[in-house]
């Protein structure tokens, strides 16, 4: 509940008030420039929070409304060990590894170094999507201590960067019909040893 504390009149009150009107009503020079100074620095910021906040990908707003169905084909698993996981993203936030911040991820068996995923009613728009393969089934993308993966992934649009994660930007595709199957080859950082099945161009 709201505690509302009400001041009692006394007299006098409002000959000082009065008094400290006229006082306060004396323009003050210092403070009428630092107003005029914090004015222009928001004025000469819009532009660039302007351009900040357009950066940022909207998956569905320049799309109409609509769904579909999102299949991935994902090729190249050097075994059947562990796990296949998908994650579909809609921004760059948390890609390609942050589960978390994806729109949704789906988790299959291998088999035959390959595997399908399908991510029903997907909404139009703009995505990116990562397939890590989970040999150890915790989840989770192992990495060294330099940050590099040490485990294989692919990525939607199959972009080369050796250096670092995958940019967003190259990864993401248009999604705009009732199915669409998106192939994604996986890679491996280290090196492959005897017997290992090899990717498939």
């Amino acid at each position: 509940m709201q505690k509302v504390v009400t001041k009692p009149y006394q007299a006098g009150d409002g000959m000082k008030t009065s008094k400290n009107s006229r006082q306060n009503s004396t323009p003050n020079t210092g403070d009428h420039c630092r107003r005029i100074s914090k004015g222009m620095i928001v004025f000469l910021l819009m532009p660039l929070l302007t351009v900040s906040c357009s950066a940022r990908p909207d998956s569905s707003s320049n799309f109409p409304d609509g769904q579909g169905t999102l299949v991935i084909e994902a090729t190249g698993f050097r075994s059947d060990q562990g796990q296949a996981l998908a994650s579909l993203f809609a921004t760059a936030e948390g890609f390609p590894d942050a589960t978390g911040e994806a729109v949704r991820t789906v988790t299959t068996s291998i088999g035959e170094g390959k595997t399908r995923m399908t991510f029903p009613g997907v909404q139009w728009g703009e995505y990116a999507v990562s397939v890590l393969h989970d040999e150890n089934g915790d989840g989770v993308m192992q990495k060294n201590w330099l940050g590099m993966a040490t485990e294989g992934h692919g990525i939607s649009m199959d972009p080369e960067n050796r250096f670092g994660p995958p940019d967003f930007n190259q990864a993401r595709f248009a999604f705009m019909a009732e199915e669409r199957v998106l192939p994604i080859r996986i890679r491996y950082p280290e090196k492959r040893g005897p017997g290992s099945r090899r990717t498939q161009n």
